[in-house]
This record gives structure tokens, sequence and C-alpha cells, in this order.
């Protein structure tokens, strides 16, 4: 029997603005920060999101986890999808 290699898939280019490239920023964001991937709370604002979760502790902290709130900029996500499309 012959099998025919299948040509290489090239990756998938998540349109600029679209809601997977801002999710992907801000995901990468909270990754970055520290958040839990359990519990987050993430609303959309008109210039950017507010993001309410819980954060790790800081290595070698004596307390678990705690609730943090912040706002995260549309400005700061843009610049973060610039570069994380220049990484491929």
């Amino acid at each position: 029997m012959f099998r025919r290699n299948q040509p290489p898939r090239e990756g998938r280019t998540v349109p600029d603005g679209s809601n997977e490239a801002r999710l992907r920023a801000l995901g990468h964001l909270l990754d970055q920060r520290g958040y839990d991937g359990r519990g987050l709370c993430i609303l959309e604002v008109a210039d950017g999101f507010e993001v309410t979760g819980l954060k790790l502790p800081e290595r070698g902290a004596a307390y678990d986890l705690t609730q943090h709130t912040e706002h995260i900029p549309a400005a700061e996500l843009a610049t973060l999808m610039a570069h994380l499309r220049q990484q491929g």
C-alpha cells in the first residue's frame, strides 16, 4: 500500500483585531502576571478589559492565592499583539 505524504500545514493566520487575536494577547498577559486560570472574570470595556481573578503567590510567599482586579488598556493589548505577530 502506498501512502502519499501530506504537505506540511502552514500556520493559520489570525486576523488583526479579531476576538481571537485580542483574547490570545490577553491570555498571554494574564499568564505573565500570575493569574490562576480558575475563576477569572473578564469584562470588556470601551478602552480595554477589566480583569478580576486570583493571583498565584510570589515565590517564597507565606500566603495563598489573593484576589486582584486590574484594568488592561486596549493600547497595551495592541502593542502585545504586534509583538506576538512578529514572533510568528
